[in-house]
């Protein structure tokens, strides 16, 4: 049968390409991106800034970016410098919290949470900056009476965004670290 056939052909594919990937200047490695003749492994998220007027934003960006980076699982997560090979730095530069619906009587019902992040990485051997970028989304959620449901929702809005936000940029951080090395491997 083709499964048979193709099962028997798979390691003879690995084998093959075990040669072929370091010929183009690919290294298969447990955790990190092969960058050319660097390969990064270790990441440290470095506490996060916060430059809006909305306090402890920045904690639950901290908490997302380094949950995000072990589930990634790209590169291995540490908190000591001197382990690190690459270092991400991040700031909240931007949130709001807009009113999306209103009750009968004027109340908020609904509200959009919005938020902007700066994060620049640095190669922590060289001290050389690789990129900066930044990232924003939103997360609509409800409101209601309840001032405590309010505040767990608000948090709970925080989290998801924040989440969804470290995971796309951790997608694209390893994208643009692997043609930072292509760029460099003739």
């Amino acid at each position: 049968s083709m499964k048979r056939s193709l099962s028997r052909f798979f390691p003879l594919f690995l084998f093959a390409l075990s040669f072929i990937l370091p010929a183009c200047g690919y290294k298969m490695v447990e955790h990190g991106v092969q960058s050319g003749d660097i390969s990064y492994q270790n990441l440290m998220v470095l506490p996060f800034h916060n430059t809006t007027l909305q306090p402890t934003v920045e904690v639950y960006a901290t908490k997302a970016w380094r949950n995000e980076a072990i589930q990634e699982e790209t590169f291995a997560l540490v908190d000591d410098t001197k382990e690190a090979d690459l270092l991400l730095k991040g700031e909240v530069s931007g949130y709001g919290n807009d009113v999306l619906s209103l009750d009968a009587i004027g109340s908020a019902t609904e509200y959009r949470l919005r938020l902007q992040l700066r994060y620049t990485l640095i190669d922590n051997v060289t001290g050389h900056t690789l990129f900066t970028d930044t990232v924003a989304g939103s997360w609509d959620y409800k409101y209601g009476a309840n001032t405590i449901d309010n505040d767990i929702r608000l948090r709970d809005a925080l989290e998801n965004l924040n989440k969804e936000l470290a995971h796309d940029a951790l997608f694209l951080i390893k994208e643009r670290v692997e043609l930072l090395g292509r760029k460099k491997t003739p």
